[in-house]
């Protein structure tokens, strides 16, 4: 992690704990609207505060943690604006709200782009570390494990995100 500009460590903590209060802030009114999308907002300050930590720590899982918070909570908006959420599809099309609380959805998707982009450059600029890294290594086999770790972390956040999605669309009674 040594080769980010320092302005980006304490970006990407403002930015996910920002995403993160911004969910506790609106988790009330969606409690009693939708008792589970609730627990989510409560579940996305939990992600939100070991990502800060883990990007305070300067370990590369914390990024990936505030990816997952953020670009998960982003896209829960967007679905819950275009096809709706189980118990929320009044929702629908409302992209400003209709309450305080529904008012933060903008702010916070500006806020989770902002961080996913953020991470983005952040992974960008760590593959080309370790590409030079590679380079400069006089060693003709290098171990891949980190390369399927990284992919099957990928994978699994991707699958973890469909489970969700789907359970949220097929199986939650309304």
């Amino acid at each position: 992690m040594k080769q980010l500009p320092r302005a980006f460590k304490p970006a990407g903590m403002l930015l996910i704990l920002a995403a993160g209060l911004i969910h506790l802030a609106a988790a009330p009114d969606h409690y009693e609207e939708a008792t589970y999308i609730g627990v989510l907002f409560s579940a996305n300050l939990l992600g939100a505060l070991l990502a800060v930590l883990g990007i305070y720590r300067d370990e590369l899982w914390g990024w990936w943690l505030g990816a997952a918070v953020a670009g998960g909570a982003l896209a829960m908006f967007l679905l819950s604006r275009l096809v709706g959420l189980p118990g929320f599809e009044e929702h629908v099309g409302l992209w400003l709200g209709d309450s305080v609380e529904d008012y933060l959805g903008i702010p916070s998707l500006i806020v989770e782009a902002s961080f996913v982009a953020l991470f983005g450059a952040v992974v960008t600029l760590q593959a080309r570390a370790r590409a030079l890294l590679a380079q400069e290594e006089s060693s003709a086999y290098r171990p891949q494990r980190e390369r399927v770790g990284t992919v099957l972390l990928i994978v699994g956040i991707i699958l973890l995100f469909i489970g969700h999605v789907v359970h949220l669309l097929f199986f939650s009674g309304s």
